[in-house]
Order: structure tokens, then sequence, then C-alpha cells
């Protein structure tokens, strides 16, 4: 073809409109429309952005994400776009067969990708679930094909919760209620065991929410009235446990409300941002900044009751600096408490990182924390003259306190000493079922050992050291009786009295050991049994070893075990429960001049 021939119009298309355009400023979202369809089309959906308080009525998906790997490609703007299976099955679900279907979906609605959009939006997630009319909990498929079973135990419970002013009020049921044998309870146990209930950030989404509905295979039910239903067992058929292991994770009903009027139904009205984190901290995160991200919208993240929360959410600041941030701000609100949920092996104690920042490692091996919880006891510096903690230089933690006592022997529990007494039993000698436990009492019992308890105390002072001196989280010294028949009832199940120990037999009669197995557990899983040198009995981290110092920490509720590094400068092992110590008794021996004061530089 000549130059001076016609030539058709070949410019190229235009290219195309990106499918996300940053949204920074102010409030802007994008919401999903979701192409009516049947279970079985392929998903499509279109992107819109709104203001928040200009847009048209929506509803949030919460779900768990899933693995990324794990896709399906759905049309988006016309345009093919990978999501998770979970996500598309999600929209698979709520797709309505001849009508378009207003969304909101994190995955999708910002764009993951880009770390400053996902940054400013999750600083303002807690408005888009409060603006949603309604908050969808995609659970996923009916697991057991009890999905209708589990909707009608919750109907029934709201009905029957409904005839009462509280659950307060309502009758526990006794054992050998025939509601026990309902074998729909183990419909609701497999339904427990999803994982949408281990997800951190759902605890916002249905805190904030005002009609939060559960989507399980195909039925649908109120989950404000299945939280209702997780109260009533707790209280009234905890029996529900080890019948139909019907369990329901306490931190979906003690922090159900995420209103600005919280307090009047909260189980701990009185406690901090720094308890909530603690008692969340096992929920699952696909990125480790969530664990605190994911808890931004609750009320007592605000800062003074304003806009303003404990951090900003920046995906692009390091790990490691945003829980340093975390905890300095901490500290002003909560003082040396903030200590207390710091967990450690002997690798992350090694770490040049502060070792009195909490959260921040992936260890968590013990299921209660001693010091946070204000329902406690526990007052160990109780009388002293104290001062916020200072942060000082290369973020070490200034703090006053003393030493008490140098930890001489560690035990660490067996597997077999935290078994139900009936699972241990078996034909094998007796020597071969002798766990740890019976080893820490052949050394606390013998009368040659140094013992800071009298000859009467010394039996008490050990049982009490076994469940951290509470019972049922209330002090198990304010009815000694029935903690010391309780210890007697389990320690014959589990290691047979002998004639000589004819106390404790007949205690035994009168007590329940499976109520004092419990009461263990929940405080010695993830822990080493101590003594130390002036022969105090405690409970403290399974890294403690001979050596460490028995502190209190001024401020705190509970002693620490410390380990130097030189001069003043020490690391932070773990809190601890010494049974002697636990009630200001190191502020008074200062006073008396028995003990001395000093300024702890933990590092």
């Amino acid at each position: 073809m000549s130059d001076n021939q016609p030539q058709d119009d070949a410019r190229p298309d235009p290219p195309a409109q990106p499918l996300y355009l940053p949204l920074l400023e102010g409030q802007a979202i994008r919401l999903v429309e979701l192409a009516p369809g049947t279970p079985s089309d392929p998903v499509a959906i279109r992107l819109f952005i709104f203001e928040l308080g200009h847009h048209p009525q929506y509803e949030a998906l919460s779900y768990v994400w899933g693995s990324p790997e794990n896709t399906v490609t759905i049309l988006c703007n016309g345009r093919n776009m990978d999501v998770t299976v979970n996500l598309n099955a999600a929209f698979v679900r709520v797709r309505y067969p001849d009508r378009p279907r207003m969304l909101w979906a994190d995955a999708v609605c910002i764009n993951q990708r880009h770390l400053k959009e996902r940054s400013h939006h999750v600083s303002f997630m807690g408005n888009i679930y409060k603006h949603a009319w309604r908050v969808l909990l995609c659970f996923g498929k009916d697991l057991d094909g009890g999905a209708g079973e589990v909707a009608a135990l919750v109907q029934e419970n709201a009905d029957l919760v409904s005839k009462y002013d509280s659950i307060l009020d309502m009758p526990i049921l006794p054992p050998d209620d025939p509601l026990f044998d309902d074998p729909r309870w183990k419909n609701m146990a497999t339904f427990i065991k999803c994982p949408w209930f281990t997800r951190a950030w759902v605890l916002q989404e249905v805190g904030l929410a005002d009609d939060p509905r559960v989507l399980y295979g195909d039925v649908e039910f109120s989950y404000r009235d299945l939280m209702r239903l997780a109260i009533w067992v707790t209280r009234c058929a905890p029996n529900l446990e080890p019948r139909a292991s019907v369990s329901f994770f306490s931190i979906h009903t003690d922090w159900l409300d995420w209103s600005p009027d919280w307090r009047k139904t909260s189980t701990y009205p009185n406690e901090t941002f720094l308890v909530l984190l603690n008692h969340a901290r096992w929920l699952a995160c696909r990125e480790w900044r969530d664990h605190i991200y994911a808890f931004l919208g609750h009320p007592l993240a605000q800062l003074d009751g304003g806009p303003r929360t404990v951090v900003i959410p920046d995906y692009s600041k390091p790990v490691l600096d945003v829980y340093l941030e975390l905890a300095i701000q901490l500290l002003q609100s909560n003082g040396v408490r903030v200590l207390c949920p710091v967990e450690h092996t002997e690798q992350t104690l090694a770490e040049d990182f502060p070792s009195w920042v909490p959260f921040c490692r992936d260890v968590e091996l013990t299921s209660c924390t001693f010091g946070i919880h204000s329902s406690f006891y526990y007052d160990a510096s109780s009388g002293a003259q104290w001062s916020p903690p200072t942060v000082v230089e290369t973020n070490c933690l200034e703090v006053r306190g003393t030493v008490v006592d140098v930890v001489t022997k560690t035990y660490q529990f067996s597997a077999l000493d935290l078994e139900d007494p009936d699972t241990t039993k078996s034909d094998q000698p007796e020597t071969s079922q002798k766990g740890t436990l019976s080893h820490i009492w052949a050394d606390t019992q013998d009368n040659q050992s140094t013992c800071a308890y009298s000859e009467e105390e010394r039996l008490s002072a050990f049982s009490l050291t076994l469940c951290a001196g509470l019972s049922t989280y209330k002090s198990a010294e304010d009815n000694l009786e029935q903690h010391n028949n309780d210890f007697a009832a389990y320690w014959n199940l589990q290691h047979s009295l002998t004639p000589d120990q004819a106390l404790l037999q007949a205690r035994a009669t009168q007590g329940d050991p499976e109520k004092f197995l419990l009461d263990m557990k929940l405080v010695c899983e993830g822990r080493s049994f101590l003594c130390t040198e002036k022969g105090y009995y405690g409970l403290g981290p399974c890294i403690a070893r001979p050596g460490d110092l028995c502190c209190v920490l001024f401020g705190a509720n509970v002693p620490f075990l410390l380990r130097r590094v030189d001069g003043a400068r020490c690391k932070l092992v773990g809190e601890a429960f010494v049974h002697g110590l636990m009630r200001g008794e190191a502020a008074g021996m200062v006073r008396r001049n028995v003990l001395r004061e000093e300024v702890f530089v933990v590092c």
C-alpha cells in the first residue's frame, strides 16, 4: 500500500480504566452490586464508590477469608477477578435469583494490595459496619446436616429466655435434666467448631452491627439469639460441655456489645483495652498487626473518648514497631499491668527486642493471665509507694520494686498431671503412672526442706498454689474448708491416699475432684511449679529456672520473674503467683527494712 492511498483507522483502543483508584480521603468506600443468579451461575459483581452517610442501603459480609492460594475467578466490572473460594461461596449464598443485592465485602471493597488505602479504610472500618443495614455472617456449608436443628434450638431458647427479665433469673439445670439428652446438642457442638468463631475480625463485625444474621447451610437465624443461648448454656446448663461438647468461646459472649453504651451490658464494665487484647490474643489473623487493628473499633480503643485510637493503622510500619508503640501507649493507662500478658520461650527471651512488650510474639502457652483482671483478689504491691514506669534508652522500661526471693527449683507439669483422673487409671504399675505432681508433693511435704509456711499451713500452701489461690475465679481462701475438701477428693482420685493420711481421707468424702481439677488446669497449663530459696511455693513461666529473681514491681497486682543481664538490667521472664506474696506482704517487708527497694531496668 502506497503512502498516498486511503488507510483504515488503526488507532489502538484507549487503555482500560484501572479497577481500583485509590480511596485515601474522608470516608469514601466501595460497595459491591452482586448480580442475580442461580446457585450454579458464575458470580458477577460491579463496584461503585460512595461516601459514608450518602450511600444506598447495603449489607456487610462477615466470613472466613480462607487460603489466598485457593481461588475462584468471578467477573468484576466485566473483568476477571480471582477471589477466595470462601468469598465466592458467600456471594453464591447471599445472591438473589431475581434482583441485584448491594453488599460490602472487605476483600474486594478495599484494594488489599495498596497499603495506604488498606490502612486508611481499617481506621474507620467500624463505621462501615455501623452503617450497614444488616451484617450477614457466612458460616458456610451445613457440616453434619443439622443446621435446621441448630436454628430450632436457638429459637426455642429465645422463646424460653423471653419469659424472664434476665438470664440471671433463670434456674440452673440439675445434672439429670432430660434436656441434656436432646440429640440436637451434638449438631450445636459441630456448629460451634466452625472456623468463623476463631477469627479476630468477627468480634467487631458483629459487635457494631444492628442486626447480625447467621447464615449456616440453608438456614438463617439471629446472632443475638445465638449469643443468648451461649450465655444460658454457660450459666444454666454447664453440664452440656462434658455431655455433648457444647462449649462456646467466652470472648464472644463477654465482648458482645461494641456500642458506646457497652458498659451497661458488659461482663467486664471496668476493664481496659489491655484486657480485651489479652482475651482475644488467641484469635486468628492473616496479618500480625491485625491482632491490634481488628479491635480498634471498640470504644476502649479510643483515647479520652474521642475519635483518635491508641494506635493509627499503618500496614507499612514494621510489626514490632507497631507493638512497641501500643505498649508505650498502654503504659499510660495500665501501668505495670502491661507486663502481665508477656510470655516467652528461651528463643524469644534472647531476641534483641524489649522483653516487656506484650502480644508481639507467637507464644501462647497459658489460658489465664493472672495480673490484669480486676476481679481477681491479687494485690501484690498493696501499700507500696509507686510511680508510673518510664521508658528509657533503647526502649528499656525503668520500674521500681523489690527482690523478694530467688527461684531454686522448677517443675514442669506433665500431660498426666492435667488429665481427667478417670483417664489416668490403667493396669500399669502405680509407679509408672506418677507425673510431676508426685515429685512436687514429695519435695514440698519434706519436713527437712526450707519452708516459708508453718507446719500447719504447708499442705494448704501446696494445694492453694496448684490453683493459684482461685476457686471459680474467686479467692479459694474465702471458703478454705471447701477448697481443702475439693483438693483431698482430687488427690485421692488421682494419687490414692494412704492410710496414714486420715485427715485427707475424711475431707475427700466431702469434696468435688472435678472442680479442683478444672481450677488447677486453668492456671497450671503452660506454667511451672516453683520453689524459692526462702521456701515459698509458686507458679511461673515454663522457662523459669533456678536463679531467676522473684520480684514485686510496685503498681502490679502480681509478682514477676526477672533474669539479670548485668547490674540493674534484667529481662522479663513473666508473671507469677507466689503463695504468701499476693496481698501486699512485700511492701510491708520493705517498710520494716526486711527487703530493700530498687530500680529495675527491664530490657
